[in-house]
């Protein structure tokens, strides 16, 4: 609970925890407004983390996948559930890439709102 309260009570202590981590985590609202990035969004997808203040998730995905693929995702975290995959994303730069993605949907009942939690790992060189 202490580290919870931690959180809470410090948006330094939070930012720098995210910092640690090597993988894009991005925090959105239920139609993927983005609240919050950590530090790795700059090397990984080339945006600084305030510039996805307020932008849409939908940046990241290529034209196609705008059209079924991004709206059923989002689809699928209003009913609560997750999704993780292997998909071709889209940098700042408009180069194409290979991630895999995590989606988890996080429902606050305290807040009344629903949040999603955005986990993004570079595989390009792996594929």
């Amino acid at each position: 609970m202490e580290l919870l309260e931690a959180c809470h009570d410090s948006p330094l202590f939070l930012r720098n925890l995210m910092a640690c981590f090597q993988e894009v985590i991005l925090v959105t609202d239920g139609e993927g407004n983005i609240f919050m990035a950590n530090e790795a969004v700059e090397a990984i997808l080339g945006y600084a983390p305030r510039e996805l203040n307020n932008k849409n998730l939908s940046l990241i995905f290529t034209p196609e996948d705008l059209t079924y693929f991004y709206p059923n995702l989002l689809e699928l975290i209003r009913k609560s559930e997750s999704f993780q995959g292997e998909i071709l994303l889209v940098k700042k730069s408009k180069a194409r890439f290979f991630a895999f993605i995590t989606l988890r949907p996080f429902n606050d009942p305290t807040l009344g709102k629903s949040f999603m939690f955005v986990s993004i790992r570079d595989i390009h060189d792996q594929k």
